[in-house]
């Protein structure tokens, strides 16, 4: 899974605060998308994102892992698209059975699960060498 330069994000569920003993960040699971499509949470094109700064602002830390979720589809012709704003409040988007999925099952569900990859994270020393 490369960087998607010419790519914008679709959707941000799950947006939380953390802390890990090297500072403090944010989580959320996100889609980029290289055109004007609003594609449903699916197993093709899903992201765990982590964006941090140490405790000193010294180093940030990004990282990025492709995860799934056993009931959503790879992406292909069922992977539905809306066409309005996904960031609106009242977007169909929010309401698709997909995206409040993603939005509420435990973080265990996905593979690899969020608490196993937050405790990799917590495992990190920005700035330590060998």
């Amino acid at each position: 899974m490369g960087y998607n330069i010419n790519s914008s994000p679709r959707i941000y569920p799950r947006f939380t605060r953390k802390s890990f003993p090297w500072g403090d960040a944010v989580s959320f699971i996100v889609q980029y998308q290289n055109d004007n499509t609003n594609y449903v949470p699916n197993n093709g094109m899903m992201s765990y994102e982590v964006q941090g700064v140490t405790h000193d602002h010294r180093y940030t830390v990004r990282a990025r892992f492709g995860i799934t979720h056993p009931r959503l589809d790879e992406f292909g012709p069922k992977v539905r698209d809306y066409s309005d704003d996904t960031f609106k409040p009242d977007s169909p988007m929010r309401r698709d059975r997909d995206y409040v999925l993603v939005e509420r099952c435990p973080d265990t569900a996905f593979q690899p699960s969020l608490e196993d990859i937050d405790a990799m994270l917590q495992t990190l020393k920005p700035g330590v060498s060998r």
